[in-house]
């Protein structure tokens, strides 16, 4: 009889610790609030284009269609238009190539959730630092 009331102390622990969880999951849930991510802060910030910097903006959509630096499947009139709208709302920042290259791949990692780690992909973002840098007439 001694080797059962182990098991039924056991079994009693057991369900009261369901319980507790049971009745915290119930009493102590909190609203759930919509998401609101890095992603749409991003968007709200790179909605508008100045008249200036319209050109370089399609310019670097155009670039980036061309290339495909994210080997993308099926291509359409969005593809990298939040990448470019995102780089072009940070350009005055910029005070060396390296640098713009360096944000370039930062925006494509943050609308990616990652950047693609081919070299094929840097050395198009290379390149297309090299031609926007020369086109905002900046020497290093």
């Amino acid at each position: 009889m001694q080797g059962y009331t182990f098991f039924y102390w056991l079994f009693g622990i057991v369900i009261a610790f369901s319980l507790i969880v049971l009745f915290s999951y119930v009493f102590n849930r909190k609203k759930v609030k919509p998401t609101y991510n890095f992603r749409d802060e991003k968007r709200v910030f790179a909605e508008e284009i100045p008249e200036d910097k319209q050109e370089i903006f399609e310019y670097l959509v155009d670039r980036f269609k061309a290339a495909n630096p994210l080997k993308l499947k099926k291509m359409d009139e969005k593809s990298y238009v939040l990448e470019s709208k995102s780089i072009v709302s940070f350009l005055d920042e910029m005070a060396t190539k390296k640098e713009l290259f360096t944000m370039m791949d930062e925006e494509f990692y943050r609308w990616n959730w990652s950047s693609p780690l081919y070299d094929e992909f840097y050395d198009v973002l290379l390149a297309v630092s090299d031609e926007l840098w020369q086109k905002m007439d900046k020497k290093d």
